[in-house]
């Protein structure tokens, strides 16, 4: 999974540094999670995986797909990940981008799982400690997590509490 991460990075930093350039953020941010879902999809990575697809070909998918909301700059990242056979790391890409994004912001997104809901007190007590802790503002979600017996456990970046 590492490995994926680092393979990613250099798109991600190429994208956010773009995007911080010319202004464009949240705009990129909803195009990454755009791109990020069309690869998850069960059929979109049965034909990326597909050796006789071609790099023409998947951008040519992706143009079909994305139509007039796609920017030319989107179409330019799909094409040169696709000539390198990189399409499959865009769900990285995209969590990479939101990291870079979140520190640009002053703040962090924090993954917190649980057996059992929180109340909303409880999120709103963990919030605070943690904004306090890493002293940014932070966004909590919340996952489920039925393996764990009791407790929670919070995970920010690649921190595991």
């Amino acid at each position: 999974m590492a490995e994926l991460r680092t393979l990613a990075r250099p798109y991600a930093q190429a994208v956010f540094a773009h995007a911080r350039a010319t202004e464009t953020l949240a705009a990129w941010g909803e195009t990454l999670a755009w791109l990020a879902a069309v690869v998850q999809d069960a059929a979109m990575q049965r034909v990326l995986k597909d050796p006789r697809t071609t790099p023409e070909r998947a951008t040519e998918l992706f143009a079909c797909l994305g139509g007039e909301q796609l920017s030319p700059e989107a179409r330019n990242l799909i094409r040169l990940m696709a000539s390198n056979r990189r399409l499959l790391l865009l769900p990285q890409l995209t969590t990479l981008y939101a990291e870079l994004r979140a520190e640009q912001e002053n703040s962090l997104m924090v993954t917190l799982h649980s057996a059992f809901g929180l109340s909303a007190a409880q999120q709103a007590q963990i919030q605070a400690a943690l904004s306090k802790r890493y002293q940014r503002q932070v966004q909590v979600q919340e996952q489920s997590a039925p393996e764990l017996v009791g407790g929670f456990v919070v995970q920010a970046g690649d921190q595991v509490m």
